[in-house]
């Protein structure tokens, strides 16, 4: 096997888990945004974005990057809490 194919099949490898983070980045940012205007269109967004997170994250398990999906994981889980204080916030002024 050369360089590039090593180099190629690095990306390859590492794609689930740049997918995953970029998912988990997505769902924080709607997350925040429905903490701040939350609306049933906001927060239905933000759960959807977390879903697709977790998906991804699940695929992304299966890689050798363990650091970056911890933090891939802790970022997830702020976003949780991010969607849980707009559903509070929410219910509060209903």
């Amino acid at each position: 096997m050369n360089r590039h194919d090593r180099m190629e099949e690095s990306r390859q490898d590492q794609s689930p888990l740049r997918d995953a983070q970029g998912a988990v980045q997505n769902a924080l940012h709607a997350a925040k945004q429905a903490e701040s205007h939350p609306s049933d269109t906001m927060l239905k967004q933000a759960e959807q974005s977390l879903q697709h997170a977790y998906h991804g994250l699940d695929g992304a398990a299966q890689t050798d990057n363990e650091k970056a999906l911890a933090e891939a994981h802790a970022a997830y889980r702020e976003a949780q809490e991010h969607l849980q204080q707009a559903n509070q916030q929410q219910s509060r002024e209903n």
